[in-house]
């Protein structure tokens, strides 16, 4: 590949100051070298500030931009409105790329234009391990599959199957589908159900030098549960207006029996991390109603009975130790 193309790796970050530096590093220690770095500090009182200044003044390469807290999605958009890459590699303050993820999947997409975006396989690591141990990461249940259309969307229906930072992808995506909408958590699912809904083709690369390293330690968002699943439920109700203003402009090039499919997965989700709130948080007859309610289009009462009486005992156990 003689000609390199410009790859803007855009990084959000908070008070994530003492994981940044070797999330830059990662990105020094690419062999692939035309790239541009956008460190976004999204309003941190930490040291992130000190830490982005510091590579902006020592390579070129690093941007640094500075923002009131906003969220992830928000500092992600800040840096897409400023990003001049062909390509958009997305990474998180705390994980780490091996250094030949943006060479492999450059080469990749420049040599079949009619991949739009590539996602990578997960290995994780304890921030709290001296030998950084990797091992193979399963946050999701899905299968990682490479498509468009119908079997893409199939497989966003439950949650995402990647991690932002697995994802390279072509800006000409931003250019057609523009911004994240504002969350806290769960925003790149909704970005990516978007991009399904364009049909955009998806890439699995399973090979084992272009991975994500993903850190596991105490303030990862994905480590409480019921925030996680709360930003679940509002980005999910997002995605059913989405895939309802889709289809009544006709912008969907969907079977009939799908879309009816689709829109009937989702409110049988819905309805079930609803149940699981309410019961966690003790608000019983709410709760119960989404139990029957889940009962009935799941199709499966006992398994419904059997998580209800699980939430609600996990919602007795935190109100009495």
């Amino acid at each position: 590949m003689s000609f390199k193309p410009l790859v803007s790796v855009i990084i959000p970050c908070y008070n994530y100051g003492k994981f940044l530096a070797e999330a830059l590093d990662s990105i020094l220690a690419q062999t692939y070298f035309n790239w541009e770095c956008i460190v976004v500090n999204d309003g941190s009182t930490d040291n992130s500030e000190l830490i982005g200044r510091k590579y902006k003044n020592s390579d070129s390469r690093f941007k640094y931009i500075y923002q009131k807290n906003a969220g992830h999605s928000a500092a992600r958009n800040t840096g897409l409105a400023v990003s001049s890459g062909k390509y958009i590699q997305f990474l998180d303050a705390d994980d780490l790329l091996e250094k030949e993820k943006l060479n492999l999947q450059v080469q990749l997409m420049e040599e079949n234009p009619e991949i739009d975006l590539v996602y990578s396989d997960i290995l994780g690591f304890l921030d709290k391990d001296p030998d950084r141990k990797l091992t193979p990461a399963n946050f999701f249940t899905q299968e990682l599959i490479s498509g468009k259309g119908e079997m893409i969307i199939a497989n966003l229906i439950p949650t995402n199957f990647f991690l932002p930072g697995c994802v390279i992808m072509r800006k000409t995506i931003y250019d057609k589908i523009g911004f994240m909408k504002a969350s806290y958590g769960f925003e790149d699912w909704e970005y990516f159900f978007r991009m399904a809904f364009e049909g955009f083709y998806f890439y699995h690369d399973s090979r084992s030098e272009a991975k994500l390293l993903s850190r596991t330690h105490g303030n990862n968002t994905t480590h409480n549960a019921m925030k996680m699943i709360k930003s679940k439920v509002t980005v999910r109700e997002e995605i059913i207006k989405v895939t309802h203003a889709y289809l009544s402009e006709n912008k969907l090039n969907l079977s009939k029996n799908f879309a009816a499919k689709l829109l009937k997965e989702h409110h049988k989700l819905l309805i079930n991390d609803q149940a699981i709130i309410n019961l966690y948080t003790r608000n019983y007859i709410i709760g119960f109603k989404y139990i029957v309610l889940n009962a009935y289009y799941s199709g499966k009462p006992i398994i419904a009975l059997i998580d209800g009486l699980k939430w609600t005992y996990y919602g007795l156990k935190k109100a009495f130790g």
